[in-house]
């Protein structure tokens, strides 16, 4: 949410490939991040892109729009999920890209299903997915792109939400390419109720336009909750009639804005502390001894009341 501020409410925090290690630990680093992102340079600039292009392979699957020699790939195992990708995929798919003639690699993981670390043959399978959409990309023809953007501030939806959804709501960016629409959907959530994807695609789509994706920020600002998970992801509470209404409002909005647009491709370079994988590891055997104890306790406490029962 913070980061969707610092783009004035007019962005789409993806969610790129990193795991639980890299988090931010204290808002003094998350500033410290954000000033870094004011120095960021200006890599390239494009003015034509493919139309989407999706390939599936049993639960895997890739969408990937060209934009001359920058490509971006969003990853997704719905309605199975799966948990963070594995940096090994990012490496080999930059290799690979490298490889084929792509200066650069925008790796998105869509966050839309949950489930478990993905195994090696899952992890190899989603690679020759993606190295499969790469492949089609290389040859895909440009067209010059309009672009429109639209988010939950944009439209009525009263007190439609509840708190499966972050405070960025939702969006929907619009891509014109060779008079037709590519729609990508956004949710400020932690991860999407498995099938919900399927269900939303499905209705959402219509003869002049289709939703390409649907992405969630995989915000933890929703979470701490008293669930198997810690978390609603989204679509376990609020109804899912409602984000569809929702997601059809925004793409008509975000159909109406569009103008002739261009890719422009920055970077940035942080340097800050992270969370660090033996942090996590120190947190989780802490919660593991602490709901050792919990159990016991409890354990005691029953046979105690039972005992004083059976005396009076």
């Amino acid at each position: 949410y913070v980061l969707y501020n610092a783009f004035s409410g007019r962005a789409m925090v993806l969610h790129g490939v990193s795991d639980h290690a890299l988090n931010i630990p204290s808002k003094e680093e998350l500033d410290r991040y954000l000033t870094s992102l004011k120095s960021a340079k200006k890599l390239s600039s494009h003015t034509r892109c493919s139309r989407p292009v999706r390939v599936e392979d049993g639960h895997c699957s890739v969408t990937g729009i060209r934009f001359d020699r920058v490509c971006m790939l969003i990853l997704s195992m719905s309605p199975k999920g799966m948990e963070d990708v594995p940096h090994s995929v990012l490496s080999q798919l930059n290799h690979y890209s490298k490889k084929i003639g792509f200066d650069s690699l925008l790796l998105i993981d869509s966050h839309n299903a949950m489930g478990i670390s993905l195994d090696a043959p899952q992890t190899d399978q989603l690679l020759r997915t993606a190295e499969h959409c790469l492949d089609k990309l290389v040859a895909a023809v440009e067209y010059p792109f309009r672009a429109g953007y639209a988010n939950i501030k944009d439209i009525p939806v009263g007190a439609a939400f509840q708190d499966d959804l972050g405070e960025s709501g939702l969006a929907v960016l619009a891509l014109c390419i060779d008079n037709k629409w590519s729609l990508l959907g956004w949710a400020d959530s932690n991860n999407m109720k498995n099938g919900l994807r399927e269900k939303l695609l499905k209705k959402l789509e219509s003869q002049e336009h289709h939703m390409v994706e649907i992405c969630t920020s995989d915000t933890h600002s929703t979470s701490g909750k008293r669930t198997r998970n810690g978390y609603f992801a989204l679509g376990e509470l609020s109804k899912e009639d409602s984000i569809v209404e929702a997601f059809q409002a925004l793409s008509r909005q975000a159909m109406e804005s569009a103008e002739s647009s261009s890719l422009e491709l920055y970077s940035a370079i942080s340097s800050i502390k992270v969370m660090g994988a033996k942090q996590l590891d120190d947190y989780s055997s802490a919660l593991d001894r602490s709901m050792r104890l919990t159990k016991i306790f409890l354990c005691a406490l029953a046979v105690t009341f039972v005992s004083m029962t059976l005396l009076t």
